[in-house]
């Protein structure tokens, strides 16, 4: 807005001393009213933002409150390590990945069960007590004072030679069990997957804000030369609004391509199973499962 409302005064001056046509001034004025519609879209999405930030964080001052940015996105070296070393990071931290190990473990327990309720029992038992006989039941009890006591051991075998329903049970756990642990390994290559998917896009995204960069240099060159050129005479008030908004539009390409990058590296901390321990928060499972 600034750049446009400084080439329209240009412009106007230009026309005052005869070295510009008046038609140049219709380029500026437009240029200036298309730069004011950007201006209002911008505010719009500012104050939105604003509203959903403040909802998202619960904030203590409600939505009036106002939000002032203390700094810009700024890109920083972060250290990722190897692949395979975020890859085993995650398999040990995501917590779908500790849900599925804890279920094989439930698993593993109920095969057990079931197998001992399909093998044959064998109970051993003794029972020490007392009788008393009388013609009334309130007699009886005199007879508990006499040193005579009642022993009954026994052993007691049981096997059903078709226990079918155990054994259905028993081969209905098993397979539950072996689903269980084809679905980690499946989990597993997803895990895999998400991790080195998200290393591609931090790769692409952090090389996406240099790239970014050399461009939005380039059109500030571009709009340099140009407005030297309008002021000798051998350019038009259209060509330096359109070397205007190349440049702003670089500009707002180098912010989103570190907005970006910034949006994958939390992207990648989410799908390791890190990113609350490097918000400082605790997380819920941070320590591992093991496998059964």
């Amino acid at each position: 807005m600034k750049l446009a409302e400084q080439q329209l005064g240009e412009t106007r001056d230009r026309i005052d001393v005869g070295s510009l046509a008046e038609t140049e001034l219709a380029a500026a004025q437009a240029e200036v009213a298309l730069r004011k519609e950007d201006l209002i879209n911008a505010k719009s999405a500012r104050d939105t933002s604003r509203l959903r930030l403040l909802r998202l964080i619960n904030s203590p001052g409600g939505l009036d409150r106002e939000v002032r940015l203390l700094e810009g996105p700024v890109v920083r070296d972060v250290g990722f390590g190897t692949p395979d070393a975020r890859i085993r990071t995650a398999v040990r931290l995501r917590p779908e990945v500790n849900q599925a190990l804890l279920s094989l473990r439930r698993n593993e327990l109920e095969v057990v069960k079931t197998r001992n309720g399909a093998l044959p029992r064998l109970d051993v038992f003794i029972l020490l007590g007392k009788t008393g006989y009388a013609e009334s039941f309130g007699n009886t009890f005199q007879d508990f004072r006499d040193n005579n006591y009642d022993v009954t051991a026994g052993v007691r075998f049981e096997y059903p030679p078709l226990n079918r329903a155990a054994e259905a049970q028993l081969q209905r756990s098993a397979l539950a069990r072996n689903q269980a642990r084809d679905a980690i390994e499946n989990l597993t290559q997803l895990v895999e997957m998400d991790v080195r998917g998200a290393l591609i896009e931090v790769t692409r995204s952090r090389e996406q804000v240099a790239a970014t960069a050399a461009t939005r240099a380039l059109q500030e060159e571009a709009l340099r030369a140009e407005m030297e050129k309008f002021r000798v005479g051998k350019s038009t008030s259209f060509l330096v609004a359109r070397a205007q908004r190349d440049l702003v539009a670089g500009q707002a390409a180098e912010i989103q391509a570190v907005v970006n990058y910034l949006k994958a590296v939390t992207e990648l901390y989410r799908l390791d199973g890190t990113l609350l321990t490097r918000r400082g928060l605790e997380a819920p499972g941070e320590e591992p499962v093991a496998a059964p």
